[in-house]
């Protein structure tokens, strides 16, 4: 009988201990989130030189494609190549007609031609490319509107460069 109720005592006592170490490791896992992004509030507030090796990597990282950035906007080069940090490809690593529009809209603003246009998305070539159309709508007064075209773009479904259709 004392043989039987040590094991239950010991069974019940692995059994919370195991438990009490799931709890401890989560409530670890939430720490080093909290401690991570405490880290990340204390460097936007100041300039503080105590950063950890991790966080200087990371923004080395950062000012090496900011500058990679800076050269394809600063061309004035007919294609234009869409920056990496701005847009994300999807899963089989193709640009879909979403991803298209946006990088019409990049390029238009880095160009320099007037905001406010609409871009849509119109298909696709025969290749692949995405079409897309750049337009603004006239208003007449009384409901009477039309469209004016302002170009056509194609932007390469696997590289995302985009070409003006009529240069």
């Amino acid at each position: 009988m004392k043989l039987l109720l040590t094991l239950f005592a010991l069974f019940l006592l692995i059994g919370c201990q195991s438990g009490t170490d799931e709890a401890d490791q989560t409530d670890d896992e939430t720490e080093e989130t909290e401690t991570i992004d405490e880290s990340d509030d204390e460097n936007d507030e100041s300039n503080d030189d105590s950063e950890s090796d991790e966080d200087e990597s990371d923004d080395e990282d950062v000012s090496e494609e900011d500058e990679g950035e800076t050269d394809e906007n600063g061309s004035s080069g007919e294609d234009y190549e869409e920056p990496e940090t701005d847009q994300s490809i999807g899963e089989d690593g193709y640009y879909n007609a979403d991803d298209a529009v946006v990088l019409v809209e990049e390029y238009l603003e880095a160009e320099g031609h007037p905001s406010g246009m609409n871009v849509q998305h119109d298909g696709q070539d025969d290749e692949g490319n995405h079409r897309v159309q750049v337009f603004e709508v006239v208003d007449h007064g009384e409901g009477d509107s039309h469209t004016a075209t302002y170009g056509w773009y194609l932007v390469d479904e696997e590289s995302g460069d985009v070409h003006d259709l009529f240069d």
